[in-house]
């Protein structure tokens, strides 16, 4: 039997006396989680006017007792006819993990070293028209997801999602001192409606959007392990931020061992030089 959240993550929490994070913080996870969780067994199923469908896929990093919750929480939305979970952990296989049994759904260990380019290539092989990526230290309610997924169809020219982060320029930072930036990036926007420069955590896209993912995917020099970055470069215009209100991320989120953004010194540098690659292919308007 394994050890469920949120009791994992705020056991591993005190455990390792993780730094700047407040016990009232643990205790808000704790009842913002059982509530989530509450609503994805008895909460209502929602559903859209249209016959629009959309495809999940959540990839697995080291987060496996999220993704038996977020399953169950997408399954209220009746225009999803098709999750895919990929286990990215060559440290466990995901059939343990998953109790869920339901057509809709497919379980997959990848091969070993994929990265997050693999939701991609999953994504190629369906014949979905629209395609909602998520990460997996997020929780959203269905009826929040139903919101973007409205959003997209209302205005498909480009990717959304619920958070996302601005880029700027040397000259620009010099000039914003007051803005707090990682190697020209600023810290991520949400709760806002509001153009980006690259998504985070979520992203929703329709099929034109991931066959000109893969295109950009074969210029020299730019690597997929950074797809988001592809993602946001796959619209006519700049991706979009949608205010869906609050959502709860994952206590692991804090976790300098396993955020990947946390892990890897170099990852705000290298992603600064696939966006300024990806911006001279392919500059986006507002």
């Amino acid at each position: 039997m394994h050890l469920t959240n949120p009791w994992y993550e705020l056991i591993r929490f005190k455990k390792n006396k993780q730094k700047n994070v407040k016990t009232s913080t643990c205790i808000n996870y704790l009842f913002e989680f059982l509530r989530w969780q509450k609503n994805a067994y008895w909460g209502p199923i929602e559903k859209i006017e249209g016959d629009e469908t959309l495809t999940a896929i959540i990839l697995n990093h080291a987060r496996v007792r999220n993704i038996e919750p977020i399953i169950r929480s997408l399954f209220k939305l009746s225009f999803i006819t098709k999750i895919i979970v990929s286990n990215n952990d060559a440290q466990i296989k995901i059939h343990d993990w998953i109790r869920i049994k339901d057509d809709r759904l497919t379980l997959l260990d990848a091969p070993p070293d994929t990265g997050p380019f693999r939701r991609d290539i999953l994504a190629a092989e369906e014949k979905a028209d629209y395609f909602l990526f998520i990460d997996d230290d997020v929780f959203l309610y269905p009826s929040q997801i139903k919101k973007l997924f409205l959003g997209l169809l209302n205005e498909p020219s480009c990717p959304r999602g619920i958070q996302g982060q601005i880029y700027l320029d040397e000259f620009l930072r010099r000039d914003n001192l007051s803005a707090k930036c990682n190697n020209g990036w600023v810290r991520s926007k949400r709760g806002v409606n509001n153009k980006v420069d690259v998504l985070n955590k979520l992203y929703l896209l329709t099929k034109d959007h991931l066959n000109e993912i893969h295109r950009l995917a074969k210029t020299p020099e730019i690597n997929t392990f950074h797809d988001d970055l592809l993602i946001s470069f796959s619209g006519k215009s700049k991706p979009y931020v949608q205010n869906v209100g609050k959502y709860l991320n994952c206590l692991s989120h804090l976790h300098e061992d396993i955020a990947i953004c946390k892990t890897t010194g170099s990852f705000n540098s290298e992603r600064e030089k696939i966006f300024i690659k990806l911006r001279e292919i392919k500059p986006l308007v507002n």
